[in-house]
């Protein structure tokens, strides 16, 4: 699945939305130190690349430029491990023109919600939302 959003100076696309039984089993799987999720939650594991497509580098901190809504109420920030499999973002993306990258962000989510993923590289405010 592929939705993208052209920001200003930047493109975002999630590649891949993971959730529910099949994103609880492959957190578990990762590490021994991984949590079953809340009760009444199930993760929610979504793969975003997002490309500079501007003419001046491009910093972004991947777990607050990325922010999941599930039934309009922001979701906190969730810690796993995971495999090379599932590359999670670094804290820091700097991108120079041209250049792209993707990783992998997990969130816990109330089950069977609805959710959509803000971008808001550069402000509080969202730049743009993408369905999930």
């Amino acid at each position: 699945m592929s939705t993208e959003y052209h920001g200003i100076n930047s493109e975002v696309t999630v590649d891949e939305i993971i959730r529910g039984n099949e994103a609880n089993s492959i957190v578990k799987q990762e590490s021994l130190f991984n949590s079953d999720p809340d009760s009444g939650s199930e993760y929610l594991m979504y793969n975003v690349r997002i490309k500079n497509s501007g003419d001046e580098a491009l910093s972004i901190l991947p777990l607050i430029g990325f922010p999941v809504y599930a039934n309009d109420k922001k979701s906190s920030i969730t810690t796993v491990i995971l495999s090379k499999d599932y590359q999670v973002f670094s804290s820091t993306i700097n991108l120079l023109p041209g250049a792209e990258t993707s990783g992998w962000i997990v969130r816990q989510v109330p089950i069977g919600s609805d959710v959509k993923m803000a971008y808001r590289p550069f402000t509080e405010e969202a730049m743009g939302y993408v369905q999930f």
